[in-house]
């Protein structure tokens, strides 16, 4: 699996999907997220609002996408 976007209702519903995939497929069979390479972006009304990131149960913390992406 090259790229991954995951979508969710609510930014708990997004923090959920990402945990899971984290805990329940990638550690499972050994690979790891290229943190370099993942952002979060949090839209609410059409607009980039901004966030926190997220922490990862591996302690990484996934941060917010960059201005210039």
């Amino acid at each position: 699996m090259d790229n991954l976007k995951l979508q969710g209702k609510n930014q708990d519903k997004a923090d959920a999907l990402l945990i899971s995939i984290s805990s329940a497929i990638f550690n499972k069979i050994g690979k790891e997220f290229g943190m370099g390479k993942c952002a979060v972006l949090e839209i609410k009304n059409s607009k980039q609002i901004e966030c926190s990131g997220l922490q990862l149960p591996s302690r990484d913390t996934v941060k917010e996408v960059e201005e210039d992406v």
